[in-house]
């Protein structure tokens, strides 16, 4: 897994080295949030959702970074017991255009779930 995470830096940071010349639309970002209502037969999920994104696009490139964070969302054993759990999920995104009909993307997220859960129910 670690070496994974070194790989889509090391790409990222010979590409960030190779095309600062070539950004025409430069830094963008983005934040908000979201109020989830679900339910079915057995179980009914009411959670907060809150999100910041930012990136860097230019003419050969769209490199970004986001962070989402999961506010009292519930997690249910096999006996309808209930808990309710925080959640970070940060992801890196990159797009390479290589040309007018080709591009190439590659992206990383990871969930982190609270201690004290034995079986990771909570990654959905």
């Amino acid at each position: 897994m670690h070496s994974i995470i070194k790989m889509i830096l090391t790409s990222a940071l010979l590409v960030l080295s190779v095309i600062p010349a070539a950004s025409q639309d430069g830094i963008y970002g983005s934040g908000g949030g979201r109020l989830i209502f679900s339910e079915d037969e057995q179980v009914s999920q009411h959670y907060y959702k809150p999100f910041a994104r930012l990136g860097w696009s230019g003419d050969m490139a769209d490199l970004s970074v986001s962070y989402y964070r999961w506010i009292s969302y519930t997690v249910t054993d096999a006996v309808f017991n209930k808990k309710e759990i925080d959640i970070n999920q940060p992801e890196a995104d990159i797009t390479i255009y290589a040309g007018d009909i080709l591009s190439m993307s590659g992206g990383y997220s990871y969930m982190s779930c609270p201690t004290g859960i034995t079986e990771n129910p909570c990654c959905p």
